[in-house]
């Protein structure tokens, strides 16, 4: 009987640590620009379209804190590189965090001719779950779909393993 009335406790438990464990597991780390950061060498547009953003990833922007910034805009000041209006967030810390949520970014960098140089790009999320479309323009275009291994060299993806592993020690807990 005892061990009967463990059953329901057990289940309960092992499912919510399942489901907190799954749902942080869902979100990648990526390092804008990969290996190249954030900088005037590389093309942003293209970047982003590597990769399949979700609501709760994070995006990381590491820069020489002298030399860049990352602005987040209005779509107006994105196509115009003009940061006298549009600006919503400024960051200067040259490795900056960003959490995404289900929103239009609009990201450049906001020193002198930077923007116009290209270290800029947009994304547009969609919802949890749900692909990006990378913004280029006034309207989105949808992104390839990223290979399996997109996220691999500069993020974490989905590690099933370790969810499992904790499962079999959870469940030895019992």
């Amino acid at each position: 009987m005892a061990s009967g009335s463990l059953v329901v406790p057990r289940f309960f438990v092992v499912s919510c640590i399942s489901l907190l464990c799954v749902r942080h597991m869902e979100a990648a780390v990526y390092t804008v620009g990969d290996d190249d950061e954030w900088s005037l060498e590389v093309d942003y547009v293209q970047w982003s379209q590597k990769y399949n953003f979700t609501v709760g990833d994070t995006l990381v922007f590491r820069y020489v804190k002298s030399q860049h910034n990352v602005y987040i805009v209005r779509q107006r000041t994105y196509r115009s590189c003009n940061t006298s209006t549009g600006v919503l967030n400024i960051y200067t810390s040259g490795n900056d965090r960003i959490v995404l949520r289900a929103r239009k970014y609009w990201f450049i960098c906001g020193i002198t001719d930077h923007c116009s140089g290209g270290m800029k790009f947009g994304l547009n999320l969609l919802g949890a779950n749900k692909r990006t479309t990378n913004q280029t323009t006034e309207s989105p275009s949808a992104a390839p779909l990223p290979s399996p291994s997109g996220a691999n060299n500069h993020g974490l993806t989905r590690p099933t393993t370790l969810l499992v592993i904790l499962l079999i020690l959870i469940n030895s807990l019992f």
